[in-house]
């Protein structure tokens, strides 16, 4: 790549060739400089509106069957990776399918993996197709209808989140959802976005917006300005139930902690701040409690005969050290474990 300084006669250069349509690879193919380079001289020329014209005149953004099967295998291995090929509110909403005689057709990739098998209807949407260089997650091509199943935190709910005070990632997926629908409808197709508090909780109302944009029957109320109008009467507004559903508004304040006054088993008294009633003044004294009581004098002789004392300070929850201390205490020779070796040999 190259490295020089640019030159006046060589940046005219970029810009001409930019100015002519051609991407930042061919001219890094046709210059050697690189994107950062390319970038700095050819900011500004041209705006997104223009790009995406340029493209669309040079036939870059239709979907041919290379680019379908490119998609294809970019699916193919995000499933293999993560090991699913559908999330939860996405397998509610094909069970919603079901029950009203809608069947789904899955791509052949997700057919290899999991080993599914297409639902035998007469009327199926297809899931995840890629149409116009995006993946939509269930389509009706004849129809031209892209079904969005979108999560109430990841692309933020109005009726649940404030749009001018969004995570970083929900303002992101909320642009990437508003340009991906501006696309698309400008090329004709009909987008109905269903949230998933919907499809847990309220079924009628996507029964509703399917019915509105037309996929349970011929009638079809539907503009690019307003989205899907419902052809009944509009939906009551339920985001007070759906926040308490949520986040659970209606639940119980918790108690506060207020000081208590304890004595423990060792003798000691403590004081301490919780909601549970505590026994012990500390995780030691609790853990002494629940040992065995140590053995007799005789019983430690014979267990010292015959088994290490490691195995003797798991048996009674203790270290080898405090096996050696109660023999100690009990003035048990530790000399000559004849026994034990014996055993060993």
């Amino acid at each position: 790549m190259n490295t020089r300084r640019l030159t006046t006669e060589e940046g005219q250069k970029i810009v001409e060739l930019y100015k002519q349509g051609k991407s930042y690879r061919d001219i890094q193919m046709e210059t050697g400089y690189s994107t950062n380079t390319i970038t700095r001289r050819v900011r500004g020329l041209r705006n997104l509106r223009d790009s995406q014209l340029l493209a669309i005149t040079q036939g870059k953004r239709k979907l041919s069957e290379k680019g379908r099967t490119k998609l294809s295998e970019n699916g193919k291995r995000s499933c293999q990776r993560s090991g699913k090929y559908y999330t939860k509110p996405e397998r509610c909403f094909k069970t919603i399918l079901n029950e009203i005689g809608i069947g789904v057709k899955f791509p052949e990739y997700i057919k290899e993996i999991k080993a599914v098998v297409d639902d035998e209807n007469q009327y199926c949407l297809l899931y995840q197709y890629p149409v116009e260089g995006y993946v939509v997650d269930y389509l009706d091509y004849d129809k031209k209808i892209v079904i969005n199943i979108n999560g109430d935190y990841w692309h933020g709910n109005p009726l649940l989140y404030d749009r001018d005070n969004l995570h970083f990632l929900q303002k992101t997926n909320v642009r990437q959802d508003k340009n991906k629908k501006a696309f698309l409808e400008g090329r004709g197709w009909k987008i109905i976005d269903i949230w998933e508090s919907e499809i847990y909780w309220n079924k009628t109302l996507v029964i509703q917006k399917l019915e509105a944009v037309g996929i349970m029957g011929a009638h079809t109320v539907y503009t690019r300005e307003t989205g899907v109008q419902f052809p009944y009467s509009l939906p009551e507004d339920w985001s007070n139930t759906l926040k308490r559903l949520w986040f659970k508004t209606d639940r119980k304040p918790r108690t506060k902690a207020v000081d208590s006054v304890g004595i423990c088993e060792c003798g000691k008294e403590f004081t301490y701040q919780t909601r549970r009633q505590r026994k012990y003044c500390s995780q030691k004294c609790c853990q002494i409690s629940h040992r065995k009581p140590r053995p007799t004098k005789e019983e430690l002789m014979k267990l010292v005969d015959e088994i290490s004392m490691v195995k003797i300070g798991k048996m009674y929850q203790v270290s080898d050290v405090t096996i050696k201390k109660w023999c100690k205490e009990y003035d048990i020779n530790l000399g000559n474990r004849l026994g034990y070796w014996l055993k060993r040999r």
